[in-house]
């Protein structure tokens, strides 16, 4: 199985994003996990991003969220929890095995 590490956040708290984008970015650079996206969900004027960050290891992930709450610069208003991602094989239609 493999982690999907969701980051949830107020989209209109000043610099937010930039500070975990950093954090990512240190992930990166360690080879510990990947930025896959940052979606933005808006429910009439409330507005919260998503970021997405898979993890090279799944075990890691509670070290790596307590690392950042334990750092005072962490923002305030940050939601983070962790997915088990599994493979779903879907029926689909019969390759061929001849031409």
């Amino acid at each position: 199985m493999e982690g999907l590490l969701l980051v949830e956040y107020d989209a209109r708290a000043a610099g937010v994003r930039q500070a975990l984008l950093g954090r990512v970015e240190a992930l990166v650079l360690a080879c510990k996990g990947q930025l896959r996206f940052v979606a933005t969900e808006r429910r009439g004027e409330e507005a919260r991003e998503i970021m997405a960050v898979d993890l090279a290891r799944a075990a890691d992930a509670a070290a790596i969220i307590a690392d950042w709450r334990a750092d005072a610069a962490f923002p305030n208003g940050v939601d983070a929890r962790v997915l088990m991602r599994e493979p779903v094989r879907a029926p689909g239609p019969v390759e061929a095995l001849f031409p």
